[in-house]
């Protein structure tokens, strides 16, 4: 499996390069759309705050900072999660004819989110710039904890990528429990030190790890470093298991969309 991992990632870059093309090829904005989203959803909910419609306590830091962080972090953990499905149905017609490392639709899915992360972080920044906050070393303690929401979503995407590929329902299913997923993760408030929401947050992984991002970058919120450590071991056993789920399941999946 680690050995296709690296036979693969010459098809996976050739893979992202067709289809970041194909995706913009016929857009005006091209790249821009990976910033208006965020940025119109951050519009949103600082609106709905001013307004009084919603009422979101105390966040330490300027609300839209607060809530562009959470944002970007929830928006790449979805791109995450939807990759691998993604860029299974997209390879369809190739799966059935020519014999590749199925890795490659992987990374090159990965690779994609990686891309539209990486422009996000350039308005995130210039929103810190305007805010005046301070910019510094302490970014980096970042990375790890956003690489962790990448591969939560990246593992929960190999696992339902199976069972999506034979049934449609599967797809609508994610998009309509991630809505859900969305209220019940500290992304436009605070997390909660107490009640039921307290208890969500304390056992959902996304939770966690977008708090400790958010932290690094904004200073907000706080971090339970047991949990945190705990969850990432986790996180990196669950996707190992999830790949070797995907290698077995591969070819009894082709062989049916195939017959």
């Amino acid at each position: 499996m680690f050995r296709d991992y690296i036979d693969g990632f010459g098809l996976a870059k050739r893979l992202f390069i067709r289809d970041t093309l194909a995706q913009y090829r016929q857009s005006v904005l091209g790249f821009s759309w990976a910033i208006i989203v965020p940025l119109s959803s951050t519009l949103v909910w600082v609106l709905l705050n001013k307004s009084g419609i919603l009422s979101v306590d105390d966040t330490g830091i300027p609300y839209p900072v607060f809530v562009l962080c959470g944002v970007l972090l929830w928006q790449a953990f979805l791109e995450a999660l939807n990759a691998p499905l993604s860029m299974f149905s997209k390879s369809r017609s190739i799966l059935t004819k020519i014999n590749f490392p199925k890795e490659a639709l992987i990374m090159a899915g990965f690779m994609k989110v990686l891309l539209n992360l990486g422009i996000k972080l350039v308005l995130f920044v210039c929103v810190l710039i305007y805010y005046q906050a301070p910019i510094g070393i302490h970014y980096l303690y970042a990375i790890p904890a956003v690489v962790m929401v990448l591969f939560i979503g990246i593992t929960l995407g190999i696992f339902i990528t199976p069972f999506g590929a034979l049934y449609g329902d599967v797809q609508r299913l994610v998009a309509s429990t991630s809505q859900l997923f969305f209220f019940l993760t500290p992304i436009i408030y605070p997390a909660r030190t107490e009640g039921v929401f307290a208890t969500i947050d304390a056992y959902n992984p996304v939770a966690v790890f977008v708090g400790a991002a958010r932290y690094s970058l904004t200073g907000a919120g706080t971090v339970d470093l047991g949990v945190y450590v705990a969850y990432s071991v986790l996180g990196v056993i669950l996707f190992l298991f999830s790949m070797a789920l995907y290698r077995v399941s591969m070819p009894i999946i082709i062989e049916r969309i195939g017959s």
